[in-house]
């Protein structure tokens, strides 16, 4: 199919093959704002996000840096990167839809497919203020997911040339039931239909269930 002008960003044609598609991204892009709008000017802000620079089939967000050790000692992860936000954002919202299916989907559409780049963030459209109305939700939601990821994830250990270096090895792929409410809520953001939903919700679903994955 032939993809319509508006839906290209930043010179990128999306990967796209359905109408489905085409109007779930028209009735994101409606937004103008992204999480870079919200950025704090204060750098040490303690509403901050955690990500890793790469992508995979879950993409993950903490509010405190994932536990990361070399030769026995505290250490810091060089793919993972920070984001300060203003103070007015939930944080836990930030996190949960950084974590979502149609994040993952959105990420999928307009990137390589395996870099995560400031310019791939940007483009996410989000009004990160609108998640306010879901608070009483997302607080006890990010804390499940949280626990989740922790039940069924595991310290793993590699011995690298600058020498022991142990990290958790999250399996989001048993946490996505509590993911797919995120996108529930996503989808009273973004006004999709109950079909859009499911389309989001399902995508990849074949290789982000697969016994292999992990984060």
């Amino acid at each position: 199919m032939e993809v319509p002008e508006d839906l290209i960003l930043d010179g990128i044609i999306p990967k796209i093959g359905s109408q489905i598609e085409v109007s779930i991204l028209r009735k994101m892009l409606r937004t103008q704002s992204s999480y870079f709008t919200f950025l704090s000017e204060n750098k040490e802000s303690s509403n901050r996000l955690y990500y890793k620079s790469t992508g995979y089939n879950y993409m993950l967000a903490h509010k405190s840096p994932s536990f990361f050790e070399v030769n026995g000692k505290p250490a810091k992860n060089s793919k993972t990167n920070k984001l300060a936000l203003t103070k007015d954002v939930n944080i836990d919202g930030a996190a949960l839809v950084f974590s979502s299916s149609l994040f993952y989907w959105f990420w999928t559409v307009y990137s390589n497919c395996f870099d995560f780049t400031n310019k791939d963030f940007r483009r996410f459209p989000i009004n990160l203020i609108e998640l306010a109305n879901y608070q009483n939700l997302l607080k006890p939601l990010y804390d499940e997911v949280i626990e989740d990821l922790k039940k069924y994830g595991e310290l793993v250990t590699y011995n690298k040339a600058n020498g022991p270096t142990r990290y958790f090895q999250y399996r989001a792929r048993f946490s996505k039931p509590l993911f797919d409410k995120v996108d529930d809520i996503l989808g009273e953001i973004y006004g999709f239909s109950d079909e859009e939903l499911q389309f989001i919700k399902n995508y990849d679903i074949r290789f982000r269930t697969d016994d292999n994955e992990s984060e």
